[in-house]
């Protein structure tokens, strides 16, 4: 239970008491439908599926400590309320004494960034090292086939285990002048608009 100091109108020196805060926080938050589940961060949730190639509405999955949860002045009832998340929501916790907390939830969606414009899409989840290890090759995922590698060792940046909300970081340090060399360029000339996403 979170605490929180007030001040204590009925003592005669008006001393500090601890008082229990009021709890109105989501602690999970899903789209079944699309298997993906939201990283909360204080009081953003970021939904990323990877496979849609527009955004519609969804109907989501969420844990609450509050008594009841708005979008828009609407009572959302998980597993059952549909919304659409073209935009980023407000989702607005409310709790017991009528307080209240809000929330932005926002869906990620790389393959239709710039209107189906990806290009490269390097994920440092995908790559099956260790800690510490050189990124020898990295795979584009964007269908393009845009991979990228270094042969040198020197050079070679490092993958980095549980660095943001438990996801991998490929590490590219100033000192050894880590770099990695494109393999294609497929719809990355002058003429061509594109995306890049990094995850």
């Amino acid at each position: 239970m979170l605490l929180k100091w007030a001040t204590s109108d009925a003592s005669p020196t008006c001393g500090k008491i601890y008082v229990p805060s009021v709890q109105k926080e989501i602690l999970e938050y899903s789209i079944p439908s699309l298997g993906v589940y939201g990283i909360i961060t204080e009081n953003k949730i970021v939904i990323t599926s990877e496979s849609i190639v527009s955004i519609s509405s969804y109907i989501a999955n969420f844990k609450t400590n509050g008594v009841s949860v708005t979008v828009n002045g609407i009572e959302q009832i998980s597993g059952i309320t549909s919304n659409p998340f073209t935009a980023p929501l407000k989702y607005i916790v409310t709790g017991v004494d009528g307080s209240t907390n809000e929330y932005t939830v926002q869906m990620v969606a790389p393959r239709i960034l710039g209107s189906g414009s990806l290009r490269l899409w390097f994920k440092a989840d995908q790559l099956t090292l260790n800690d510490g290890d050189p990124i020898a090759s990295w795979s584009d995922l964007s269908g393009h086939g845009n991979h990228i590698s270094q042969v040198n060792t020197t050079q070679r940046p490092v993958i980095r285990m549980n660095q943001v909300n438990g996801y991998p970081i490929a590490e590219f340090r100033s000192s050894t002048v880590s770099r990695m060399n494109l393999s294609g360029g497929i719809g990355l000339y002058v003429n061509n608009s594109g995306s890049v996403f990094l995850s």
